[in-house]
């Protein structure tokens, strides 16, 4: 597996901030790869991913891709967000197509094709708004795919969905991925969700943030949530979490919520 991107020794101190939120953060994420950030609230996870978009540059330190010093935005790297974000007075069609359109390159057809993907070909005329929360984030996700992006950052877009719509659009996502090889990267406070669709999952600690740890998920695709197998490597990463980062009151099933809202960079 080739490298796709290479965090070198990457630091961050916000403005009118004296402690740094990021400290030496020094990550390889290989081409095709699914990668999960997991942590406590405060950490940097948030952070490192929008720095990961090109929606934010260090002060220490750079992201590469491909080999390349990364210094802006792309389409080649799209976000999944907390909010699918669409346009109401747009169709859902035409909220898929918004990145073609932007670009000047239109096309119909894959937007169809996209949107079959999604399983809302049905859905191509209707307004987002009578769609429920899946289904919109179900729209976003064509929409991130729309320009053939190389990698997908999901910032826990799934986390606001009800327990069954949320396991499904993992598998979903996490096949789709696959099947188109994009590398992917996720923010999530989820235990469950990293093991279900990470192949790597790496640990952030806080004050400042910093890689502490990982663990390789060693189970094949598609993963049962109900078989031992899954059960165990839940529970170990779990147990390691709590060894490298320390067993707060917070620490359940779930690592506690950030308080970072999509808009929030600061606080995460």
């Amino acid at each position: 597996m080739s490298d796709y991107v290479r965090v070198d020794y990457v630091s961050h101190t916000f403005k009118g901030q004296k402690a740094p939120t990021l400290s030496d953060i020094d990550v390889t994420i290989g081409s095709g790869e699914q990668v999960a950030l997991i942590g406590r609230s405060g950490c940097g996870k948030s952070t490192l991913l929008h720095m990961l978009a090109g929606l934010m540059m260090p002060s220490e330190g750079c992201v590469r891709i491909h080999g390349h010093q990364l210094t802006r935005p792309s389409a080649k790297w799209n976000m999944m967000f907390q909010k699918p974000s669409l346009y109401p007075w747009m169709s859902v069609a035409d909220n898929v197509g918004l990145g073609l359109a932007f670009a000047g390159k239109k096309d119909p057809k894959r937007v169809a094709d996209l949107l079959d993907l999604v399983g809302l070909s049905d859905k191509a005329k209707a307004n987002p708004q009578s769609l429920s929360g899946g289904q919109q984030q179900r729209v976003a996700l064509a929409r991130s795919l729309a320009t053939s992006p190389d990698m997908l950052l999901l910032d826990e877009p799934f986390s606001a969905l009800d327990a069954f719509t949320r396991s499904s659009l993992q598998d979903e996502v996490s096949r789709i991925a696959r099947e188109q090889s994009l590398t992917m990267v996720m923010v999530t406070h989820d235990i469950e969700e990293a093991v279900a669709m990470a192949d790597r999952v790496l640990i952030m600690a806080a004050e400042p943030g910093r890689i502490v740890g990982e663990m390789h998920v060693d189970l094949d695709f598609p993963r049962n949530r109900a078989t031992p197998e899954f059960s165990r490597q839940r529970e170990t990463l779990m147990t390691t979490f709590e060894q490298l980062v320390g067993d707060e009151s917070a620490a359940t099933s779930k690592v506690a919520p950030d308080e970072a809202s999509d808009d929030d960079l600061e606080a995460a």
